[in-house]
């Protein structure tokens, strides 16, 4: 399931839970809904199947060009629990470069596991 949640506040969050294959597609076959959203936080599913079913050699590009057109301000994977902290580093790392290719800016994070964090907007919205 895929939502997109706004708070009293005015802050979005984008939830994409489905898993995305090398083609693009996956089980949200609809990912256009999305496109343009331009969520404040947006958790993108990291599991294997997600990048060409290759956990340690992740293909990044299909997932990487999509939080690109998804226009998202900040980025945190979900699901992250069978990837090593350094794994999932490289995988930001791409999807930034597809992001800076078609001239997105967004912050990609790895959340430590099991520490909550509380994100808001400042004065100006960021």
């Amino acid at each position: 399931m895929n939502v997109k949640i706004t708070t009293d506040e005015g802050f979005t969050i984008l939830l994409w839970n489905s898993q995305m294959g090398p083609d693009g597609r996956g089980f949200e076959t609809r990912k256009y809904f999305y496109r343009d959203a331009k969520p404040d936080l947006f958790m993108y599913q990291v599991a294997g199947a997600s990048f060409g079913g290759n956990r340690r050699n992740p293909d990044c590009g299909p997932m990487g060009r999509f939080i690109a057109e998804v226009h998202a301000k900040t980025a945190v994977p979900e699901h992250q629990q069978h990837f090593s902290y350094d794994e999932l580093d490289r995988m930001a790392e791409q999807f930034a470069a597809h992001c800076d290719e078609a001239g997105q800016e967004t912050t990609f994070l790895t959340p430590e596991t099991g520490v909550w964090y509380g994100y808001t907007k400042d004065a100006e919205g960021n």
